[in-house]
């Protein structure tokens, strides 16, 4: 008997030997044990199942007579060029909608991401994959009465031109309430009074909207009729059927605001402050799953492993990407089998696992309601639970309580060090 510890470890240092051949690295040596017992896979989408490689696909304007300018954007990498078209295939800019100049303008400076050529000369992202292709739809927009000369500034002409001349004075970071960020910019003048571009969830913003900017430039009011109308054309045109964009929602504070302000120092006040706003446009952004994603979920379903999506993604854009990869059929009722993080924290403790017996989907979902469903997933079956042995993989910091709370946490490789670090396993 007094061998038995020796040779177990000895088996588990082999499998993680043979684990580390195909680029999985074990943290724990135990979580070997615990992989091969898996009875449930909770995955995040967002660079996981998807690819993370993100791509400014449409933008949605408001002109004269009540009418959507919808347009197309050309290329999907991170190269800053390319041509934008209307539905005619006639190519638009900066001058052609006074509005589209200005979602330019707050696409670039509401950003704390960037580009860079790599030395292979091939466009990268520097910080959020979100933001960075946001600057690359600045480069394609342009500046309104502006030539750039080719390569100029370092090939990121437009957004060096918003930069030099308007300075952040302040951040309002994003979160999960509110779901938008905001930055408060002025000029270079040292003026101690600026204007604030918003931008974050469609629905989220344009609840905070009392005005839109339309093609010419004028402002009108925004009707309750006309956010709902613009709110389920981004629903059934973008976030579902074959697109499955991420969405977001551009916006401004017409009137002035004080650096003194004592909101800005406040998160419980950001919402307050991001009220009143004028609704300029929607960015839909392509995240395309991963084409060994749907393989591999056929052979876990073979396998008797089931697989849970947990995200905090639109539930439209969600249940799209899962409908993509084979975690629902292509005419698959998701009543009772998609939840979002607000149905979840409505429910009763006795609802909330009659739920994880069912779900296939949470979309919306705060880091803890992550943690929670893990945990849930967990819970005895003497107890009432599924008594499942709960895998979660994931890559942002938003997902690490979750990593932490399961049976065995799965990080990606490319993915934060935070999640990493929560991880008993992570693929390189």
């Amino acid at each position: 008997p007094e061998g038995l510890p020796a040779v177990v470890t000895t088996c588990l240092a082999l499998g993680t030997r043979r684990l580390a051949k195909k680029n999985a690295l074990i943290r724990h040596l135990p979580a070997v044990e615990t992989l091969g017992c898996t009875s449930i896979i909770c995955s995040d989408k967002t660079g996981t199942l998807t690819t993370n490689q993100m791509s400014v696909q449409k933008v949605l304007l408001v002109d004269k007579g009540d009418s959507l300018i919808e347009l197309d954007v050309e290329g999907i990498t991170y190269e800053p060029s390319g041509a934008i078209r209307d539905r005619k295939g006639n190519a638009v800019t900066a001058k052609d909608f006074a509005s589209l100049n200005e979602l330019c303008k707050v696409a670039s400076l509401c950003n704390e991401s960037g580009l860079s050529r790599n030395a292979q000369g091939v466009w990268e992202r520097v910080g959020e994959s979100t933001e960075s292709a946001l600057k690359v739809l600045c480069e394609k927009i342009g500046v309104a009465g502006q030539t750039f000369e080719a390569g100029a500034n370092g090939g990121l002409p437009t957004n060096s031109f918003h930069a030099a001349r308007h300075k952040k004075l302040a951040t309002l970071e994003f979160n999960r309430q509110r779901k938008s960020m905001s930055v408060l910019v002025g000029g270079q003048d040292g003026e101690a009074k600026g204007t604030l571009l918003v931008k974050g969830a469609t629905e989220m913003v344009l609840k905070r909207c009392s005005k839109v900017r339309l093609g010419d430039g004028s402002t009108h009011n925004l009707t309750p009729e006309w956010r709902q109308r613009i709110i389920a054309h981004v629903e059934e045109n973008y976030a579902s059927g074959r697109m499955a964009l991420r969405c977001l929602a551009h916006a401004v504070l017409d009137r002035k605001v004080s650096c003194d302000d004592k909101r800005l120092q406040d998160p419980k006040m950001f919402e307050e402050l991001e009220s009143d706003l004028t609704f300029v446009g929607v960015t839909g952004i392509l995240d395309p799953p991963r084409v060994e994603v749907k393989p591999a979920i056929e052979k876990c379903k073979k396998a008797g492993i089931r697989i849970l999506v947990i995200t905090g993604d639109n539930p439209k854009t969600a249940e799209t990407i899962c409908r993509m990869i084979g975690i629902f059929d292509e005419d698959e009722e998701t009543t009772g089998k998609s939840f979002t993080g607000r149905d979840f924290a409505a429910m009763s403790d006795e609802e909330k696992v009659k739920a994880v017996f069912h779900a296939k989907l949470f979309s919306r979902t705060e880091p803890m309601h992550k943690k929670d469903i893990v945990q849930l997933l967990q819970l005895p079956k003497d107890q009432g639970g599924p008594g499942e042995t709960a895998a979660m993989t994931g890559d942002g910091v938003n997902d690490a309580p979750a990593l932490k709370a399961a049976d065995i946490g799965v990080a990606m490789g490319t993915g934060t060090s935070v999640a990493q670090g929560a991880a008993k396993m992570v693929l390189a």
